[in-house]
């Protein structure tokens, strides 16, 4: 299992205001999202305000090469970021989501 390191450097300016995102065609799914998770209009953006964990998967399925994808997170909290298969159970009642099943990969 890997690890992933949080890197911040001072003034950078965030991907999303300086990227132009008018043509990405991947996005966070609105239709294979768990209850509580609110999917911004452009797909790109996330926000729980409940106390349980949400899940989503993305519009696009990754089955060979080398893929990546970059995350802001704007608050704290505890939060479990990865990748899910089409199988990852998102049952937030009973303590499923991202990283809860044996169909994750830890980043």
């Amino acid at each position: 299992m890997s690890s992933m390191i949080a890197v911040c450097v001072k003034n950078r300016p965030y991907s999303y205001e300086t990227a132009d995102v008018s043509n990405i065609n991947v996005m966070l799914n609105n239709n294979d999202v768990s209850d509580y998770l609110k999917i911004s209009p452009t797909g790109l953006e996330a926000r729980c305000d409940a106390s349980s964990f949400e899940s989503v998967r993305c519009t696009y399925c990754v089955s060979s090469g080398v893929w990546y994808y970059e995350v802001t997170l704007l608050t704290a909290g505890v939060m479990q970021i990865g990748l899910a298969t089409k199988d990852s159970k998102f049952l937030n009642h009973e303590g499923y989501g991202i990283g809860d099943d044996e169909f994750f990969v830890c980043l």
